[in-house]
């Protein structure tokens, strides 16, 4: 049996692009908690038994759409406030990359890239006797791409 190697959270880092220098991406940073959802629309078809009408009929399901979506929570760091808001205020998507070390095959792409562009959303919450929390929600607008990059990609 092969020994699993477990990713630790900190390995992986999520980008935006910059909105003033395209191609340039920035570290979004505080998070504590982050995910990545793929999503699948189907629809079902019923197809009867050709010998035995009054058997049960297996469905079948055809996938129709595919979507994907991104999120990320922690710590609300006050230099991050301008970049989430302009990005919620955006009425586009916007490039973003979460890169995971040590999650790609190969010597030469040891990284794990999942890029595409998102519609960016965040919540702000507070409570008395605690910082504040931000919550950061990706709404994937067109394809994921994952590839192995270089450790300096």
């Amino acid at each position: 049996m092969t020994d699993l190697t477990p990713i630790r959270f900190g390995a992986g880092t999520l980008y935006v692009e910059d909105l003033a220098t395209p191609g340039t991406y920035i570290k979004l940073i505080g998070f504590t908690q982050m995910s990545l959802t793929y999503k699948k629309s189907t629809g079902t078809t019923v197809v009867p038994d050709p010998d035995d009408p009054d058997a049960a009929a297996w469905e079948v399901t055809d996938t129709t759409s595919l979507g994907w979506s991104i999120g990320a929570q922690g710590v609300c760091a006050a230099e991050q406030l301008p970049l989430l808001d302009a990005l919620s205020q955006r009425g586009t998507s916007v490039p973003i990359r979460w890169d995971v070390k040590g999650a790609g095959k190969g010597v030469d792409t040891p990284k794990r890239r999942y890029a595409g562009s998102a519609v960016i959303t965040h919540d702000i919450t507070g409570q008395r006797g605690e910082r504040y929390q931000v919550k950061l929600d990706g709404t994937g607008d067109g394809p994921l791409t994952p590839t192995d990059v270089a450790a300096d990609a």
